[in-house]
């Protein structure tokens, strides 16, 4: 009877989590929030998780070791589904600096609960965060040159989300953000560029280690292909 209750109880809050994930905009990101408040929906997550987790608590530890574990793992593939889906058609630079806000505030309510970990070295939201720290940083160069290394800072990125982001991915008009697309004019620069990466990734899942193609400005400003 225990086991019933327990499995009813976690599939409820699995399910809550991931049909929120999926409301989340990536697109655009509120103007007023700036990047510095947690979205409604990361809210409506941290509220659920703090009210499971006490009631879990109240049960066999053992039980609160597969809970901790389980609002871990729902959370990153969830977004990780949410990053790929169909119905999402745009992934914005705001969009995801949002969501590292979002994800920062549920990693910080989980860290509450750390006492049901089994294994407190492991970040379980590594895949998301370097994700984040890829685009974010246009780190490319990173990636291709170091991805194949046991300590590569992307080693727990998935290369298959990571291009199905990019295929949809918009780049910030911030001109205060360095970024190598930011720096380009022109939407064929811009094009052409993802073009780039995108073959450089088919090649690296296809465990080939990519010579990195990038660009610079050169004097007259026109653009030109560099190896690294």
């Amino acid at each position: 009877m225990r086991g019933e209750v327990e499995s009813e109880l976690f599939s409820k809050f699995t399910f809550f989590i991931e049909q929120t994930v999926k409301t989340i905009r990536l697109d655009i990101a509120p103007v007023a929030a700036k990047q510095t408040l947690g979205s409604a929906e990361s809210k409506k997550i941290v509220d659920a998780m703090e009210s499971f987790m006490p009631m879990i608590a109240t049960l066999p530890l053992d039980v609160g070791q597969r809970a901790l574990a389980l609002a871990n793992s729902t959370v990153v593939a969830s977004v990780e589904r949410h990053l790929g889906s169909q119905e999402v058609k745009v992934v914005s630079t705001e969009g995801l600096l949002q969501l590292r806000v979002d994800l920062a505030l549920i990693e910080q309510c989980l860290q509450k609960f750390t006492v049901f970990s089994t294994d407190t070295a492991n970040d379980a939201f590594a895949p998301l965060k370097q994700l984040l720290d890829l685009f974010l940083y246009d780190d490319w160069a990173t990636l291709f040159t170091t991805y194949t290394n046991a300590d590569s800072v992307y080693k727990r990125v998935s290369l298959d989300t990571t291009a199905k982001v990019l295929a949809k991915y918009r780049e910030s008009d911030d001109k205060t953000r360095s970024s190598v697309f930011v720096a380009m004019k022109t939407d064929r620069d811009k094009k052409k560029r993802k073009e780039t990466i995108m073959a450089q990734l088919s090649e690296l899942r296809g465990n080939k280690l990519p010579l990195l193609r990038t660009t610079r400005r050169v004097p007259g400003g026109s653009i030109s292909r560099i190896n690294l």
